[in-house]
């Protein structure tokens, strides 16, 4: 009977013994990669479900542990493997090794990678079927230029594709909608070489045909029509009916725009479209609100009207109020396409009392704007502005009003640049950014304060694996006077902080000080913020951010070692308009620790 039993034990004991000395449940102390000469170990990561704390992550405590699981593992091990494959390594070989720490319950896992000689292209070639061969060849003559396979380079799955895609977008964009294209690969598993021959079939070459406006209610199909500007009889093009598909969208009149091809049509010369939008209301209010150390408590309110005067004319009016700005009133008309297609002209006229720390200013003026968008990324302006502002200062009020009241006014031009490849307006997570203004003011008015000003602002938006986002920005200001005034207007130069700023301080208080202790501001500026946001849990994000910048007197004067810096952490959460912010800071090194915080919609930047 215990010869029995003794024999049972042991038999459980082995058909256990995977399980008791596996290392499933393991915390995953560290994951590295051994023998990947060709691809980075930062890019087979992207490839692994399995994942270890990163060193930020190891400070949210909250955040669990990952744990080991084998068939994870392989999964892994098989993905990474196929990755290989894509990237022209067909023989590499890919397997693991476990380092475990069976006291703390933790284990290291290595990746053992031999790459193995890879597969080299040897050559390509383009195959014709088309009732149009010849004009089709014609337009691949200049396709191929494009095209970035060469040979002896490393085949790769993502050059085939990237090679049959510029293919394809040439025909679309020259008369042929309907292209289909394939490839045949072969490979000579001795010398390692591969040749690829690409097959491309299309149909007849093919104009726009009629053009199908559906879903207007209140739009005229006649402002649709002329924005668009797409005309039945022209030679089919995709890139120029995205264009128009964008022209009719931003008019802001509607909500959507799709343009597709009627495939209903029995023609195979001519391809009709149809064009279906959903019309935006009419008309449109906001109201906003929130608190911060500076502004306390504001509030705002904004009416939009659509189609004002008919046509795509839009009208805006905007009310704001809070301790700093206690009146700030403008009123905003967009004439688009105005004199040229494409060009929006704006009617800005504004009144505000903006109060600082050491005086106020009362601005009266308007700008005239015209705005030009190139594509998706670039845009550019030409503004004229004209203000009168009165300056009042705030540290005497005893003194006789008439002595501490000065009137300036501005009479001038801007001229801005813009670039961005973000991938939202709202929240970005990825991308560049620039901001570039040039101003002249003391033109075509002689009692105009005259002064030459610049700005560029640089934002960079960099992706740390899957959740964390670092967010870079630089801003630098340049101010001079310009004969004969010696100096330059006080509200017009440089200040810093709040919000938007150096978060540590409070809002313009960075900036040169007079001889009565006025903080004035400078005609030099520089300023750099970097943040590291982070998710929580659903729509809630954490951020971590260092600000720093200062202002000084001389134009064109910088100094590292005189920036003022701060530091802080900040809550999101996100929104269709952008994520609701709440951060908390306060100044390091060269200043006391004094907490300031702001809650408003939006990224700081």
């Amino acid at each position: 009977m215990k010869i029995h039993l003794r024999i049972s034990i042991c038999i459980i004991f082995l058909l256990n013994y995977p399980v008791l000395f596996s290392q499933e449940g393991y915390q995953v102390q560290s994951i590295k990669f051994e023998g990947n000469k060709h691809l980075s170990s930062r890019m087979l990561r992207k490839y692994m479900e399995m994942e270890t704390k990163s060193v930020v992550n190891r400070i949210l405590w909250w955040k669990k542990w990952p744990v080991f699981h084998q068939e994870e593992l392989d999964d892994d091990l098989i993905r990474i493997k196929q990755f290989y494959q894509t990237n022209g390594y067909l023989y590499a070989q890919v397997r693991s090794r476990i380092e475990t720490d069976e006291e703390k319950l933790q284990l290291k896992l290595v990746i053992q990678i031999t790459e193995n000689e890879p597969v080299l292209l040897e050559s390509y070639t383009i195959e014709v079927q088309s009732p149009k061969k010849e004009k089709v060849d014609s337009i691949l003559r200049f396709t191929q230029k494009k095209i970035k396979l060469k040979e002896n380079d490393v085949f790769r799955d993502e050059d085939i594709r990237d090679a049959i895609s510029t293919i394809h977008l040439s025909l679309i964009n020259n008369g042929f909608p309907f292209p289909k294209i394939t490839q045949e690969i072969k490979v000579d598993t001795i010398e390692n070489k591969a040749t690829v021959n690409f097959l491309v079939k299309s149909n007849y070459f093919s104009r726009i045909g009629d053009i199908k406006i559906e879903g207007l209610k209140d739009s005229s199909e006649e402002l649709v029509r002329k924005r668009m500007n797409l005309k039945s009889g022209s030679v089919y093009s995709k890139k120029v009916i995205n264009t128009a598909r964008s022209n009719a969208f931003n008019t802001n009149l509607f909500q959507y725009v799709v343009v597709n091809p009627d495939v209903s049509s029995d023609s195979i010369h001519i391809v009709p479209l149809i064009v279906s939008v959903e019309e935006s209301k009419r008309w449109d209010f906001r109201i906003g609100a929130g608190y911060s150390t500076d502004d306390r408590f504001r509030v705002s309110l904004l009416f939009t009207k659509r189609a004002f005067l008919g046509g795509d004319r839009t009208l805006e009016v905007g009310v704001k109020h809070s301790y700093t700005w206690p009146i700030d009133t403008y009123i905003k008309f967009t004439q688009p396409g105005f004199i040229l297609r494409g060009v929006d002209f704006i009617f800005n006229p504004y009144y505000s009392i903006d109060r600082e720390v050491d005086y106020t200013v009362g601005r009266l003026g308007s700008n005239f704007t015209f705005d030009k968008d190139f594509g998706r990324k670039h845009s550019a302006f030409v503004a004229y502005t004209y203000e009168k502002s009165k300056l009042k200062s705030n540290l005497d009020a005893a003194q006789n009003e008439d002595d501490s009241v000065s009137v300036n006014y501005l009479s001038g031009v801007t001229v801005g640049y813009q670039f961005k490849t973000t991938n939202s307006i709202f929240d970005p997570k990825k991308g560049w950014a620039l901001y570039l203004t040039n101003g002249l003011s003391g033109l075509f008015f002689d009692k105009a304060s005259n002064y030459y000003k610049i700005s560029v602002d640089l934002r960079r938006y960099q992706p740390l694996g899957k959740e964390f986002i670092l967010a870079l920005r630089t801003k630098l200001g340049y101010m001079l006077p310009m004969a004969p005034d010696e100096s330059t207007p006080v509200q017009e130069r440089f200040l810093l902080g709040g919000s938007n700023s150096v978060r540590g301080y409070g809002r313009n208080t960075i900036g040169i000080k007079n001889d009565e202790g006025a903080t004035i501001g400078g005609n030099s500026m520089l300023e750099g913020s970097m943040e590291l946001r982070y998710p929580i849990v659903k729509s809630f994000g954490g951020a971590v951010f260092l600000d720093g910048g200062n202002t000084w007197e001389k134009s064109g004067y910088y100094s590292f070692r005189e920036l003022k810096y701060s530091l802080g952490l900040g809550l999101r959460y996100s929104t269709p308009i952008g994520p609701i912010r709440l951060d908390m800071a306060t100044p390091i090194i060269n200043d006391p620790f004094s907490f300031h915080f702001y809650i408003t919609i939006g990224q700081a930047f």
